[in-house]
């Protein structure tokens, strides 16, 4: 997330030059410290920055509680073993968009120095710019993954590692498609961090997730007083954010077919116009687009615009299903244990061969996602070191559904025949305990069309 974070860019941002000022990330490694910081604390930026170095170089640091409680925390005495006298500190957490937590400031001064009667007259002043300074925290966004977490050794694991390298060497937009829940994000993080943009940010933007409405704004941005309810200074859309970098359009099948051709036009000119601006802005984002309806089929259906689906389209890589690569089983359950471990507070150790066994024979409709919530669930209902048959819970889909309902179904999608049966459908809820968003994954549709087939149907 640091590497981008430049001096330059944050003292432009809060206007600090001459302030003591220090800014870490969520998990407390330092990503920015000014000039006068160093001078301030004796501490050189070199043996801090990416670096979480809080209690060994700065022990009363309260940068923890502030992560902690989100809550500012002004006028702390801060003791540094390179400096006369106490330092006082002012922190503050630092929102992102959604007010979702991105790190946290501080600002130091010594008790006796002028600028701590300066700093009580700029704090309403640094208040109003902290906005900056989280936009821009915002921005650097980043990939989460590596290749090298693409867990298997199978063929076609093997030859997807492969196609992962290749995209990563030029710049062409990529279509990923898969099932849900195969790892096609993943994909995409790896793709980013191997290529040359991997610097830069990041951006993944969920095409179902976003209100037709608003969708326009999100992706390119609004001027100030553009719409009611607008930011006063306008802002950037994801197109600006990935500047330099990759966006990552998940679920490309629900993009609205109003705003297709926006988005086509952006790919081929290269530059884009906030909402309610007149100024065209270039962009170099990379576009990483993932779906798990096939994109062919859709243009087909006339869902989706044939020249946007060239555009995107240009680099394809198909990720496979869990059923295809059956052999990575083992080596992916003790890997997602291990993880789990890690976020639990577990320690599973051993797997008996019979849980192992009933692994194989399943035929995960809903893939590695769906393998990972089963094993998590049967870890929270293990009490010891090794995870026995009778703690795995029962399976969300019947395996005689999946033999005879999801093989054909996925076949008829795959064909391009959207018209599921309302027995096929009901089927498939059923197999799911009434819950339409699994049913919908194990269909391989995303949640919308599964309830629009299910309007449909019940108008008939």
């Amino acid at each position: 997330m640091g590497k981008n974070f430049t001096p330059e860019i944050v003292s432009a941002c809060l206007s600090a030059e001459r302030l003591s000022l220090a800014v870490v990330d969520t998990t407390g490694h330092y990503l920015y410290v000014s000039p006068f910081w160093k001078e301030l604390t004796g501490i050189d930026s070199d043996e801090i920055i990416y670096r979480d170095l809080t209690y060994d170089i700065i022990p009363n640091s309260h940068f923890d509680e502030v992560l902690r409680t989100q809550k500012p925390l002004v006028a702390q005495p801060l003791v540094s073993p390179d400096t006369c006298g106490v330092v006082y500190a002012n922190y503050y957490p630092l929102f992102g968009e959604g007010h979702k937590l991105i790190g946290a400031m501080v600002i130091t001064f010594l008790s006796e120095q002028r600028i701590a009667v300066e700093l009580s007259q700029e704090i309403e002043q640094i208040t109003n710019q902290l906005k900056n300074a989280e936009e821009y925290i915002q921005r650097l966004e980043t990939a989460n993954y590596s290749i090298d977490q693409i867990v298997g050794n199978s063929k076609c694991v093997r030859e997807l590692k492969e196609e992962i390298r290749l995209a990563s060497e030029n710049n062409s937009n990529v279509l990923i498609e898969g099932e849900t829940g195969s790892g096609k994000e993943l994909v995409a993080h790896a793709i980013h961090c191997l290529s040359d943009r991997q610097d830069y940010r990041f951006i993944a933007v969920n095409c179902s997730a976003i209100p037709e409405n608003l969708m326009e704004s999100e992706f390119f941005g609004y001027e100030a007083g553009a719409f009611t309810g607008a930011d006063r200074h306008g802002k950037p859309g994801k197109f600006e954010l990935a500047d330099k970098g990759s966006l990552f359009l998940d679920e490309i099948g629900e993009l609205p077919l109003t705003m297709q051709p926006k988005l086509l036009r952006v790919l081929q000119e290269h530059e884009l116009t906030r909402v309610g601006g007149i100024n065209e802005i270039p962009v170099d984002a990379r576009i990483i687009a993932a779906t798990n309806t096939p994109i062919r089929q859709l243009v087909a259906d006339g869902r989706f615009r044939l020249d946007l689906y060239y555009r995107l389209n240009v680099f394809h890589i198909h990720v496979p299903s869990l059923r295809e690569r059956k052999t990575d089983i083992p080596e992916l359950v003790l890997a997602l244990v291990a993880r789990l471990n890690r976020q639990l507070g577990t320690n599973i150790r051993d797997i008996d061969d019979a849980v192992m066994s009933r692994l194989m024979e399943y035929q995960w409709p809903g893939n590695v996602r769906e393998l990972q919530n089963i094993l998590e669930a049967s870890i929270d209902r293990s009490d010891g070191h090794r995870l026995c048959i009778e703690n795995i819970v029962p399976f969300d889909s019947p395996d005689d559904f999946t033999a005879n309902y999801y093989d054909p179904m996925k076949q008829t999608l795959a064909a391009g025949n959207f018209m599921l049966s309302k027995e096929q459908i009901q089927a498939a809820i059923n197999a799911c305990g009434g819950n339409k968003t699994k049913a919908a994954k194990m269909l391989g549709v995303s949640r919308a069309t599964l309830y629009n087939k299910i309007k449909g149907l019940e108008t008939k």
